[in-house]
């Protein structure tokens, strides 16, 4: 009797969901999604630009989110007329659905190529998107805001490369008490790696999966030469989410919180070893001052 109530109440509730025209759908183009929620809000418009949550997930485990990036996913609501089998299949879904939507889209990761598989793929069959519209926008207003985002990040840009000249300063000091053995405050890693904390952050920890900007300047530890650095423009470097940067780089940063300022002092074998790169030379050890700007 239990079953049997327990398979009414199943059958009731995909009666429902069909009913409400949740479940799978399929777009014109062939790309099948599942509906999980009608969110009521307005259908998305050719033209306009949806801004929408996206968490990519094997199983259980999110491997990215928007969501901890701080920033949704934007896209152009693309005319159903296109019907280009080389559309791309979260566009070809976004089309067909309104604000509030939420569905999943799956990918079979044996279609992906091995070449573009990420590691956490290996044994998994399925790769889900999970996908929550949260906004449509037409074109004037995208553009508005792209232009005001552009401001403000150029506006961010001027102001590190107005501090070039204190943050070179710094270097060069740091330089010469390192270099007359008078450095102070340096810590060491097991693998060589040494560092100083001048000002400890106190936003999130540094993590590999996510993010992260950081403003530097390298030099070589011998003798002071400048041979990179971000703050000649201000721009600094992303890594992150499968960016390679060299090991000490790796190892440095992921000791610090979003905020800090530090120096690192890595050996040749955490750096460009016995090759050299460029203008750094062969078993260099070298010296960058580094600023964990954000971790996102």
């Amino acid at each position: 009797m239990r079953k049997l109530s327990f398979f009414s109440l199943l059958v009731a509730l995909l009666l429902t969901a069909c009913q409400n025209g949740l479940g799978e759908q399929t777009t014109p183009a062939g790309n099948k999604y599942v509906l999980h929620e009608k969110g009521g809000g307005p259908l998305l418009n050719t033209g306009d630009y949806a801004y929408f949550n996206l968490d990519a997930r094997v199983r259980d485990s999110v491997v990215f989110s928007t969501r901890e990036a701080g920033e949704p996913q934007i896209v152009p609501v693309v005319p159903d007329s296109v019907q280009n089998p080389q559309l791309e299949p979260i566009l070809d879904i976004i089309r067909y659905l309104s604000v509030g939507d939420s569905v999943t889209y799956t990918v079979e990761i044996d279609s992906i190529p091995p070449m573009q598989r990420a590691p956490f793929m290996a044994g998994e069959e399925y790769l889900y998107y999970d996908i929550d519209v949260v906004e449509s926008v037409d074109e004037a207003t995208f553009e508005a805001r792209q232009a005001a985002k552009q401001a403000e990040a150029e506006a961010k840009f001027a102001a590190a490369a107005a501090r070039q000249p204190e943050v070179l300063e710094l270097l060069a000091t740091t330089q010469e008490a390192y270099t007359n053995g008078t450095l102070e405050n340096i810590q060491s890693t097991e693998t060589g790696l040494r560092y100083v904390i001048h000002e400890e952050g106190t936003g999130p920890k540094a993590d590999p999966s996510k993010i992260m900007a950081v403003q530097y300047v390298g030099a070589l530890s011998s003798d002071g030469t400048v041979f990179d650095q971000s703050f000649d423009d201000g721009m600094p470097l992303m890594m992150g989410r499968g960016r390679r940067v060299i090991a000490g780089w790796e190892e440095g940063i992921s000791l610090f919180k979003e905020g800090t300022k530090a120096t690192l002092i890595i050996p040749s074998e955490l750096g460009y070893g016995a090759t050299g790169n460029g203008p750094i030379p062969p078993d260099a050890e070298l010296m960058f001052y580094v600023e964990l700007e954000e971790v996102r």
